[in-house]
């Protein structure tokens, strides 16, 4: 009995040693650590307000609401171990919307919104019926939050949104096959397909409208 309870302080003394050795050497840390990826990862999650309720609106569709002003609680997250560039374009969001316009909007962590036409004007984003919103420099697993208020418009019976997320990386390139110059990879929510719609910004300007988004239908009723 006594040789078994020297045997279990032993053990115990060894596993101690061990584990103090392991962190001092960082090596628990790189075995936990998640594994380094190479470019960032955009996600979007909304919530949306509407007749007293909260839904999950990135992972349903169809969802009703009376005809009153809408309100979006959007999270952009950075799912992934590589940083966005130290800028205002570095991370954002796009929003189209059909059926309403912008009433109201909080920034929150966001840094600057703008409306756009769809010929990629920039103009004011009340009232707006397309924005965008900056967010600046994106650390990994980071998410920033801005709050949007839409009003549906008075004879509309759906609203239709599309949005899209986009987080520059802050140190590989690719080829911008419109210009043929090297330029900072663009990760994009939904992700782009790699030939039809790659991450370059060969799209940018009036045909910023062609990049892919994610489509979501609100049924409006009186």
């Amino acid at each position: 009995m006594r040789e078994k309870i020297i045997r279990a302080i032993l053990i115990a003394i060894t596993a101690t040693l061990l584990a103090y050795i392991l962190i001092q050497d960082n090596t628990i840390q790189s075995i936990l650590k998640p594994p380094d990826e190479t470019y960032p990862r955009p996600i979007i999650d909304i919530e949306l307000h509407c007749g007293g309720e909260v839904r999950d609106l990135a992972r349903i569709d169809n969802v009703g609401c009376p005809r009153e002003p809408l309100t979006l609680k959007i999270t952009l997250k950075n799912n992934s171990t590589e940083a966005s560039q130290n800028e205002l374009i570095a991370s954002g969001i796009m929003l189209k919307i059909q059926g309403g316009y912008i009433a109201e909007i909080n920034e929150g962590d966001f840094l600057k919104v703008i409306g756009l036409t769809s010929r990629g004007e920039i103009t004011e984003y009340m009232g707006a019926e397309i924005i965008e919103a900056f967010g600046g420099k994106i650390n990994p697993w980071e998410t920033k939050k801005i709050t949007i208020t839409i009003n549906p418009y008075r004879n509309t019976s759906k609203i239709i949104l599309e949005y899209r997320a986009w987080i520059i990386d802050e140190d590989d390139k690719t080829t911008n096959p419109a210009t043929g110059q090297e330029e900072n990879y663009i990760a994009r929510y939904p992700r782009e397909h790699p030939e039809k719609n790659p991450p370059d910004s060969r799209w940018a300007g009036e045909n910023f409208l062609k990049y892919k988004t994610t489509r979501k239908t609100i049924l409006i009723h009186s």
